[in-house]
């Protein structure tokens, strides 16, 4: 096997530590913020990302025409700039604790005293083929489906496409809702058809369940409960019972799993993948290596897969890394037992959960929409910088 190449032969400016944050998720966007406070402190600080930030909180309003294109985009090159830190854009393709070293995708290693993983989530493969299936993470994936109805429009004028969103959960219907208003503000016309395995928000009571599938059904949206997808083919879907369903499109949001790159890391990890880490979101493998957002699960207890779990570690996370390596004691994450979150209906309305309230209309839509905003202009560098220091943040893709 060739000898990998060093990408840092040496980061310890003055003797201190080399950190290393692979991926640019929620749980790592508020340790680039503060980059400075690494080389401040005498640390190195790498980042590795293939792509910028996108955030998922408003990927549906921008599929669904209510944002424009680069609105849920952060680009952390910008948020890096001027703070001494080199950015890597490259994939994580492997990791060796012992050694500490991680591999990428180009053939690259990047040595470290501490390294963090923000990796993500995708959902599960959905079975079969489809040449126009698009899962809903990356987020990214859901511009490129408005792109590929968008060339729909103008090659087929008049075909209306069907369109099979699979998946009941939240995603789904946000998914869905968001097709529909993107419809509405093209004057495209789409059969668009929600494929649940079960029923439609099947966590919520039925009462507020049925609100919800009822909103659906005004804007001519075919819910298909306990339509479970089998499998995909050339422009059809096949139920579990033996129907076939016809598919110009297909979304996959049936859920989220770990990236698979999790279970090649040589990292303990749970049923689905997940890294598995103590409090204090170190690996149960390994002191040196610390992990947050969808991609983790606690010992003994997986969190569900949403943003504001990684958004909470994110602290505890910053204050972990930099401890470990100046020999001072770490904190312990404790999760909240409740947590906000709200759905964009997708036509300027939203249902808003939190523990056992619930509330759907105009107001939840309008505190999403300001929740949304807020989080993302915080981690807009303002002014943006116009260029970049080379010799401090590298090139928006791989170096050569």
């Amino acid at each position: 096997m060739p000898r990998r190449k060093n990408l840092i032969e040496d980061g310890r400016p003055g003797g201190g530590g080399r950190v290393l944050l692979v991926g640019a998720g929620h749980a790592h966007l508020y340790l680039l913020k503060r980059a400075r406070e690494f080389t401040r402190r005498g640390l190195s600080l790498t980042v590795v990302a293939p792509e910028d930030f996108s955030y998922s909180g408003v990927a549906t309003g921008v599929l669904g025409g209510r944002y424009p294109p680069e609105y849920g985009r952060i680009d952390i090159a910008a948020l890096l700039a001027g703070s001494g830190a080199t950015l890597v854009r490259a994939k994580l393709a492997g990791l060796d604790a012992t050694a500490r070293l991680v591999h990428l995708d180009d053939g690259r290693s990047v040595p470290f005293d501490v390294v963090s993983l923000n990796l993500g989530s995708l959902p599960p493969p959905l079975p079969g083929s489809h040449r126009l299936c698009f899962d809903v993470k990356p987020v990214a994936n859901l511009q490129r489906l408005r792109m590929a109805l968008d060339g729909w429009r103008r090659e087929r004028p008049g075909d209306v496409p069907a369109i099979a969103v699979v998946g009941g959960g939240m995603t789904g219907v946000e998914v869905a809702a968001g097709l529909a208003r993107l419809a509405d503000v093209t004057g495209a016309k789409f059969r668009i058809t929600l494929f649940a395995s079960d029923s439609v928000l099947g966590e919520l009571p039925p009462a507020a369940s049925r609100g919800v599938v009822d909103a659906l059904a005004r804007r001519g949206i075919v819910v298909l409960a306990q339509g479970r997808v089998a499998s995909l083919g050339d422009g059809h879907v096949v139920l579990a019972d033996g129907r076939i369903e016809p598919a110009d499109f297909v979304v996959n949001a049936t859920g989220l799993r770990p990236a698979p790159v999790t279970r090649s890391l040589g990292l303990p990890t749970d049923a689905d993948g997940a890294l598995v880490v103590d409090a204090d979101l170190a690996s149960t493998g390994s002191p040196h290596v610390f992990a947050a957002g969808d991609c983790i699960a606690f010992r003994g207890r997986a969190l569900p897969r949403v943003g504001v779990y990684a958004v909470r570690q994110a602290p505890i996370l910053f204050h972990n890394l930099i401890a470990t390596i100046e020999g001072r004691p770490r904190a312990a994450f404790t999760p909240q037992s409740r947590y906000l979150t709200i759905a964009n209906l997708g036509d300027d309305t939203g249902l808003a959960l939190r523990g056992a309230f619930r509330s759907q209309g105009r107001l939840a839509w309008r505190l999403k929409h300001a929740i949304d905003a807020r989080f993302l202009a915080e981690y807009r560098p303002k002014p943006a910088p116009s260029s970049l220091d080379p010799d401090v943040v590298a090139p928006t893709r791989s170096e050569p």
